[in-house]
């Protein structure tokens, strides 16, 4: 038997009381209508945006992606001034965002389009897992108490914004295609995560990106019969490949997802002559 103390704000994978569901009715009556806002805004900025140059198109996504470092940083500071929970260091999947998105709108050195491809399929992953389950991204009592705790306020907030981008991303035409150079920058850029994210869970005994445990219940259990019957050591091992692997498979599910919805939108294009962005797998020009 081994001790498993663990840094967690949310969820305690240990609690076998917390059942985490796909739906709740705080989401149903708050993400639902939401994002049928973010769609109507969207198509709004593409009508007014879609034909001018890429400049004026990101300055959605500029604004987006300042808004997030910003009350990151009062987070941070908010953080630090009560105590601080190890669980708020930003090595979190969800903390790829605060770096990559101002990236993605401001960068325009050597790298740009991989860290837009990267930037792209991360913001799709996010945009799916909140989608289809909720629950595992925020809860009710964030919810129910955004208005008066910036914990909350944060954690709403913070993964709706991810969610808009990536819908103005699609809107707005700001990613292109290119197969070679998209599996290229998802396998370095998930690589470099798993190889930073997954020891420092370890070694801070902190639940980064779910290294450390799973906050789905049943799941740790089963993880635990392992551990007990193998060993912590190589149990836990075993336990941190497969979350790596599974993280960069659901990356190339994500972009899978992405190529038919982009496909499906260039396809309608071709219908009727426009100005806007083809995808072109050799090179990264506009059309």
């Amino acid at each position: 038997k081994y001790s498993n103390k663990v840094n967690f704000v949310r969820y305690n994978a240990l609690d076998n009381n917390k059942k985490i569901k796909k739906y709740i009715k705080e989401h149903a009556i708050t993400l639902l209508p939401t994002f049928a806002v973010m769609i109507v805004i969207a198509i709004i900025l593409a009508l007014t945006l879609g034909k001018k140059k890429e400049k004026y198109r990101m300055i959605p996504i500029k604004i987006i992606a300042v808004v997030l470092v910003i009350i990151e940083i009062i987070k941070q500071v908010q953080s630090i001034m009560k105590g601080y929970n190890l669980y708020f260091i930003p090595l979190h999947f969800c903390s790829l965002f605060i770096f990559f998105l101002p990236l993605f709108a401001f960068y325009n050195g050597k790298f740009k389009e991989h860290i837009k491809s990267f930037t792209f399929t991360a913001c799709a992953m996010m945009s799916i897992f909140i989608l289809v389950y909720p629950d595992l991204i925020y809860g009710a009592s964030d919810i129910t108490t955004m208005g008066t705790r910036f914990l909350s306020f944060h954690t709403v907030v913070f993964h709706n914004l991810v969610l808009f981008a990536f819908i103005l991303m699609i809107a707005l035409k700001l990613y292109n295609i290119n197969t070679k150079r998209d599996i290229i920058s998802l396998l370095i850029g998930f690589s470099i995560f798993c190889s930073i994210s997954a020891p420092m869970a370890q070694i801070l005994k902190t639940n980064f990106n779910n290294f450390f445990t799973c906050n789905i219940a049943p799941i740790q259990a089963f993880v635990d019969t392992i551990k007990n019957s193998i060993g912590y050591t190589l149990g836990q091992t075993i336990y941190v490949l497969i979350v790596c692997i599974l993280d960069i498979v659901f990356a190339f599910i994500s972009y899978g997802v992405l190529r038919i919805i982009l496909k499906l939108r260039e396809t309608k294009r071709i219908k009727k002559p426009t100005s806007y962005i083809s995808i072109d797998e050799t090179t990264n020009e506009t059309k």
